[in-house]
């Protein structure tokens, strides 16, 4: 009788226990619930403009290479978004095959003649056909996914930023030399000019010197139609190469040559950009997570 008193007594305790327990459960809170994974952190980005100088070093011409100086600007709506642009203009210089293209004509004496004298087109003349890179620039949206903090020997800490952008993408290009200077190939002023396009894609890195300044790495990707050699890529087949071999053909005249260079002889390419800016932030004291 005895036992069978202390199991019912048993059996009811146990029932309170399990009835009681999801009720505590609801009733305790975790304290960190609804704070941010980071308190009182800087916020570099959100709600302030970026601006300052850059300078841009083109990767992939074939013959006439780019240095550009220019201004970025940069609004940044959020911590991780912001929509900015960037223009840069510069000067242009002969690549290493250009130089080695230009060696081989002058060993080659024949080639180096004019073509009145019966002889291929002279280096000078083919330089003068090639166009430069004179301005450039974009109008992008960025993300900025990653960011954190880099120690440097254990000494030196410094905030960092990686982000992706792309847009808008813009060129001016203009020929080295007039186009009644081009010799043997009729050229028009349709391979020089503003070029709209594509940025796509761009990727930065961004170190914080401090919290107003901040030295950033760029690469990028201008896409827009271009003839940078200013050669005849369609090679008489397109149709205004044929209607003006034609009418030369007709009128009797010997020599009648069918090439032709203008806006059909552009194709749509990447342009790859390697750029270093430094940007000053306003206001010049960022806001503090709470």
């Amino acid at each position: 009788m005895r036992i069978k008193q202390r199991f019912i007594q048993f059996v009811t305790c146990l029932g309170l226990v399990l009835i009681a327990s999801p009720a505590m459960a609801k009733e305790k809170k975790n304290p960190l619930e609804g704070t941010p994974a980071v308190r009182h952190r800087l916020e570099l980005r959100k709600g302030r403009f970026e601006v300052g100088p850059s300078i841009a070093f083109t990767l992939n011409r074939a013959v006439r290479d780019s240095v550009l100086f220019g201004l970025k600007l940069e609004y940044h709506m959020f911590d991780t978004l912001s929509i900015g642009a960037e223009v840069a203009g510069g000067v242009s210089y002969n690549t290493g095959l250009a130089n080695e293209l230009k060696d081989s004509y002058e060993e080659a004496g024949n080639l180096t003649k004019d073509p009145s004298e019966g002889q291929g087109l002279s280096w000078e003349k083919l330089e003068k056909r090639m166009s430069d890179i004179v301005m450039a620039g974009d109008i992008r949206l960025t993300w900025t996914p990653i960011y954190g903090r880099i120690a440097i020997f254990s000494k030196l800490f410094m905030l960092y930023d990686f982000y992706i952008f792309g847009g808008f993408g813009m060129a001016v290009t203009k020929n080295r030399g007039d186009p009644a200077e081009f010799g043997n190939a009729a050229v028009d002023d349709a391979n020089e000019g503003f070029r709209p396009g594509l940025t796509l894609p761009g990727l930065g890195l961004r170190v914080y010197i401090n919290n107003f300044v901040a030295l950033g790495f760029e690469v990028k990707n201008i896409m827009f139609e271009d003839n940078e050699t200013g050669s005849d890529q369609t090679r008489g087949l397109e149709d205004d190469e044929i209607a003006q071999f034609n009418a030369c053909s007709n009128k009797g005249s010997t020599g009648c040559v069918p090439y032709l260079i203008n806006a059909d002889d552009r194709t749509f390419s990447m342009h790859w950009l390697l750029g270093v800016n430094a940007t000053f932030f306003f206001p010049m004291q960022p806001k503090i997570s709470r």
